[in-house]
């Protein structure tokens, strides 16, 4: 919450203002815009008809067996990468001592 703006041209007095930033990883588009025209709105937030609630659907913590496999598939999934930055980079090195030896 931003408070002082008194003296800003055109603000009425006792004016604040609002600064959120949110990681992008935090919040989506859709959760965004939510949060703007909550912030907004002038209305009261309306109730939900019939005391109806929206059903939320938590990600559940992975078990330590899950864990270990997906850390195993990733690092698996690194050694191809791995092999080919290493034939690259003997290749390259292989070509800079010839020059070299060349010269």
């Amino acid at each position: 919450m931003i408070e002082g703006l008194d003296n800003i041209p055109g603000i009425p007095r006792g004016s604040f203002a609002f600064y959120i930033k949110f990681h992008h990883a935090a919040i989506d588009g859709e959760g965004g815009t939510e949060v703007m025209q909550a912030i907004h709105s002038f209305a009261v937030a309306e109730e939900s008809e019939a005391g109806e609630r929206r059903t939320r659907v938590r990600d559940r913590e992975p078990s330590q067996v899950e864990l270990y496999t997906r850390a195993l598939v990733n690092n698996l999934q690194r050694v191809p990468r791995a092999a080919r930055f290493s034939l690259q980079t003997a290749t390259r090195l292989a070509a800079s001592a010839r020059a070299t030896w060349a010269s």
